[in-house]
Parts: C-alpha cells; sequence; structure tokens
C-alpha cells in the first residue's frame, strides 16, 4: 500500500513536472528567465492545478470508504499527490530558472557530441519521411481498422467477473476455503436463493398449487440440477403434516389459534418448526403468528 501510494505520487510529479519541462524548452532563449518562467507558469499552470486538484478530491471521497485499506491508500495518496504539486511550483519551477543562466553560455561540442547530432538528426529526417510516406498511410489505418475491430469485439463480448480471491489479502487464511468452494462445490452446482416477500397461504389450495407450479419451473430449468437439489420448507412441511405429524403429540399446538382450520394448514407449524429433524427451515422463514 505504501508502495503504491509512493507510485503514485511520483507519477503525478513526473507528470507535472514534464508538461513544465516541455513548457520551458519551448519558449525562446532570447527571452529573459524570468519571463519565460512566466510564460511557462501562464501556459501549464491551469492545467497542472486542475489535473491535481481533480485527483486530490477523487481520492478524498474514496477516503471515506468504510474499508480501512482503501481509505488508508485514498488518503496517503491525496496527501502524495498535493505535495508533488506543491513541489513542483516552488522548488521544480525554481531550478528551471537557475539550469537556464547555464543555456546562454557557449558549450564546447566535441566530436563525440557533433557525431552524436549529425545521426540523430539523420534519424529525424529518415523518420518523418517514413511518416510522409503514402504507404505508412495505408498500413496505420489498416493496422487502426484491425485494432478497432479485436476492440469492438473484445467489448461486445467480454464478462463481467469480480473473483473473491481478487478480493481477499494475500496472506489470509480464507483463501482455501475459498478455493475449495469455487473449485469442489460451484464446480458441481451453484445455490440460487429465492426470497418471497409476500406470504404464501397454504390453507388455499389455489395459493399453493401456484407455489408448487413457480418452484417446478425453476427445477425444469436446463441447468438446473432437480428437485433433489432444492430445499424448500413447504415440502417437508407437507410431508410432516400427513406423515409423523398426524400420529405424534404436538406440544406446541395451540387449539384454539387455529379454529378454522379443517385441512391442511398451519396449525402443525411450530411442531415442525421444532422437530430435530426439520428445525434447519427456521432460517428460511420469517413468522408473524399475529397474523391470520
Amino acid at each position: 500500500s505504501q508502495f503504491e501510494e509512493f507510485a503514485s505520487s511520483i507519477v503525478a510529479g513526473v507528470n507535472d513536472s514534464f508538461l513544465t519541462t516541455h513548457a520551458w524548452l519551448r519558449q525562446p532563449l532570447r527571452q529573459p528567465a524570468a519571463v519565460r518562467l512566466g510564460k511557462v507558469l501562464e501556459e501549464v499552470g491551469p492545467s497542472i492545478t486542475t489535473t491535481t486538484l481533480t485527483n486530490v478530491v477523487t481520492f478524498l471521497i474514496g477516503w471515506l470508504t468504510p474499508t480501512e485499506e482503501i481509505s488508508i491508500f485514498c488518503f496517503g495518496s491525496a496527501m502524495a499527490l498535493g505535495f508533488a504539486y506543491i513541489y513542483t511550483v516552488i522548488i521544480f519551477c525554481p531550478i528551471l530558472y537557475y539550469c537556464s543562466l547555464e543555456e546562454s553560455k557557449d558549450a564546447y561540442e566535441g566530436c563525440f557530441r557533433r557525431k552524436g547530432k549529425r545521426f540523430f538528426r539523420a534519424v529525424l529526417r529518415g523518420y518523418s519521411c517514413v511518416l510522409a510516406d503514402r504507404r505508412t498511410a495505408i498500413v496505420l489505418f489498416i493496422g487502426t481498422i484491425v485494432y478497432w475491430y479485436f476492440g469492438i469485439m473484445g467489448t461486445i463480448s467480454i464478462t463481467a467477473k469480480l473473483d473473491t480471491e481478487k478480493i481477499l489479502p494475500k496472506d489470509t487464511p480464507i483463501h482455501r476455503p475459498n478455493r475449495l468452494v469455487e473449485n469442489i462445490v460451484w464446480a458441481e452446482y451453484y445455490p440460487v436463493t429465492i426470497i418471497v416477500n409476500n406470504p404464501v397461504d397454504v390453507r388455499d389450495e389455489d395459493h399453493l398449487n401456484e407455489v408448487n407450479a413457480f418452484v417446478a419451473e425453476f427445477e425444469n430449468l436446463p441447468t438446473c440440477r432437480g428437485s433433489n437439489f432444492t430445499m424448500f420448507w413447504l415440502r417437508d412441511y407437507i410431508d410432516y403434516y400427513w406423515g409423523v405429524g398426524v400420529n405424534d403429540f404436538d406440544f406446541y399446538f395451540d387449539g384454539d389459534e387455529y379454529p378454522d382450520e379443517k385441512e391442511f394448514g398451519f396449525k402443525k407449524l411450530a411442531g415442525f418448526l421444532g422437530n430435530p429433524l426439520y428445525k434447519h427451515h427456521k432460517a428460511f422463514l420469517k413468522l408473524d403468528y399475529n397474523q391470520t
């Protein structure tokens, strides 16, 4: 994290310094150094100020995130970017001013330096000729079309995927159970949780058939494993109601709670959820005994 903050500050500082240096070199040497520096700040000052302010504000917004690691990284990056901007203005620009005093002096050009200049001039002329050639334009056009084609096809076929392994820290012990779940459990099936907000009235036969048809529709999907992999409390409750619950005494049952129930209903639900074989269904139900 500290290395990333350092790297981001270095990148931002180099960007500001590069823009300042590039603008400085484009100014005429015959102008006084103070005038050159003023024109440089006039040209690049708004640019580096706007980019720095935008980056600092963005990282400060990220500082408000609840994740501690991200918050620390964003705060450190915002501080680093701010200091990089300040150092560019109060240190780097004065260094350019004092270095300009050496530019006016006549420097001795040795044999190696003259050969180097001739070499780079030849390279520049050759490079310019290549760019001005029509064949180069055709090759660049074809390359651009190919690049756009693969870029568009890749964008259309891209799939957004956020792996848990990429989010977890490298030294966390959660990686081992996560690999077991991804490589073994999810390789066989992926559990899907379906939440029904409206309460199910099992006493209404039409309503009950609608719920069963809804579950059967999911189980008949081509990628579904079938009813053997479905954890549906209502099926177990029906088996309990007409099976185990018929002869067993239900000490959870209050006869006055559902006086109108003559057929299948809720009167054995408390005993069903208290049974050791079916009590795990409590996690799937939200009960309100005040409703009838």
